[in-house]
C-alpha cells in the first residue's frame, strides 16, 4: 500500500494529532465513511482472510487495499483508515508482528482523552474541543468494531454450522 499517495489529498498541516487535525477534512471523510454502513457478502470475504485481533501492520495495509480494491471502501474510507497504519509506525509497531488492532485503537483513544483532560485542566480558559479533537480517533475505532463485529458474526456462523 502506498501510503504517501493515499494521503495526498491531505493538504500540508493536517495529521492525525488532536491539534493538527482539520474538523472539516475529518467531517468530509465521516460523510463518506463507510464504517457504519452494512457489508457486503465480498467485504465479509475478505476481511474473511484476517483477524483484526491478532494482524500485523502490514497485513492491516493489505486488508485495506484488498477492500478498496473491491470496491468495498472509499477512498475517504482508505484516509482514515492508513492515518491509523501511520500511528501504529509511530508507535514503532513491527510490520509483522500481530497484535490486537481493537486495543490499539482503545489505547489511543483513552491516551487522547487523558491528554485532553490534563491540557483542560492546565488551561481552562482555552479547553479544547474534546469532540473535535477524537473525532478521527473514535472513526478509527467505529471501523475496528465494525470489522470485529463481521468476524464474529463469522465466527458465531461456523459455530452454527457444527451444532
Amino acid at each position: 500500500m502506498n501510503i504517501q499517495r493515499i494521503l495526498s489529498g491531505f493538504e500540508p498541516g493536517r495529521s492525525g494529532s488532536a491539534k493538527g487535525e482539520s474538523s472539516a477534512a475529518v467531517d468530509e471523510a465521516s460523510r463518506s465513511s463507510s464504517a457504519l454502513t452494512p457489508t457486503s457478502s465480498r467485504f465479509r470475504e475478505i476481511l474473511g482472510r484476517y483477524d483484526i485481533h491478532h494482524i500485523s501492520p502490514r497485513e492491516f495495509s493489505e486488508l485495506v487495499q484488498k477492500l478498496l480494491d473491491a470496491g468495498e471502501i472509499t477512498q475517504g474510507d482508505v484516509q482514515e483508515l492508513s492515518l491509523l497504519r501511520l500511528e501504529l509506525d509511530k508507535s514503532h509497531a513491527d510490520a509483522d508482528e500481530p497484535l490486537d488492532l481493537v486495543r490499539f485503537v482503545q489505547d489511543q483513544l483513552r491516551d487522547q482523552e487523558d491528554k485532553i483532560n490534563r491540557e483542560n485542566r492546565r488551561h481552562p480558559e482555552q479547553p479544547i474541543d474534546r469532540d473535535a479533537a477524537l473525532r478521527l480517533t473514535r472513526r478509527q475505532f467505529e471501523w475496528m468494531e465494525k470489522f470485529a463485529s463481521v468476524q464474529a458474526g463469522r465466527f458465531q456462523d461456523a459455530l452454527d454450522q457444527v451444532i
